[in-house]
């Protein structure tokens, strides 16, 4: 949404993270219906972007949430940048609202995966190394994902 550019499979990451907390819990995590307001709700649950991502970003005239003169009818509410513990407590708050207390290595999956900076954002490969994906795998499953992950790793 904010037009950082090179996209590269951290847009996917994004996209995994919004499918897996919508999986858990049935609900879209950010079910706005323009940008504007998806952009507010992303706001709301990971907090501003920072300062570098803001430079990079394309796109930011586009949101009122950027704009130093803001003059909307209702000024969105000031929020800072906030910590990784914090958003995770603000998604764990979310997921355990809407269905149940989540796992605490799910709800850093889906922190990872929700970081505003792509170059920050979890990869793939972080991805399939993750506590939480691993320790879902049945032992035989595990065993050869590991061997496939070594073999990836020596190819690149």
């Amino acid at each position: 949404m904010l037009g950082i550019f090179p996209y590269t499979q951290q847009i996917d990451m994004w996209s995994f993270g919004c499918i897996m907390i919508e999986l858990f819990t049935g609900f879209p995590l950010f079910p706005g219906t323009n940008e504007r307001e998806q952009m507010q709700l992303i706001i709301d649950v990971i907090g501003m972007p920072n300062a570098s991502v803001l430079s990079r970003s394309t796109r930011k005239k586009l949101f009122t949430q950027f704009k130093k003169d803001n003059t909307t009818a209702v000024p969105p509410p000031i929020i800072e940048t906030i910590s990784e513990s914090e958003k995770e407590k603000r998604l764990n708050y979310i997921m355990e609202k809407l269905r149940e207390i989540p796992d605490p290595e799910f709800v850093h999956l889906i922190s990872r995966c929700l970081e505003w900076d792509p170059v920050k954002r979890m990869t793939p490969e972080e991805g399939l190394n993750h506590n939480w994906i691993l320790k879902g795998l049945p032992p035989g499953v595990l065993d050869s994902h590991k061997e496939h992950l070594k073999q990836s790793a020596q190819v690149y």
